[in-house]
């Protein structure tokens, strides 16, 4: 997922901290959703493949927004 978060602050400016805490906003859920998308076809692993899929669905019904919380 870190080619996915680079492009991610590449296009809104947001660094997705992987040790902290990030405000991912409503508005930005599609544009996640579309990078993940773009991604898909460079994956050859089903396992990743699989994985992405799954967080393309959960991100669909998001409706107020996220808090990503690091590791």
């Amino acid at each position: 997922m870190k080619d996915i978060w680079v492009d991610y602050k590449k296009l809104t400016g947001i660094f997705i901290d992987p040790y902290g805490k990030t405000r991912i906003y409503q508005d930005h859920v599609p544009l996640i959703v579309s990078l993940i998308n773009k991604s898909l076809a460079d994956i050859v692993d089903p396992y990743s493949k699989h994985a992405r899929l799954n967080l393309i669905g959960k991100l669909s019904i998001v409706k107020d927004g996220l808090l990503a919380i690091g590791d």
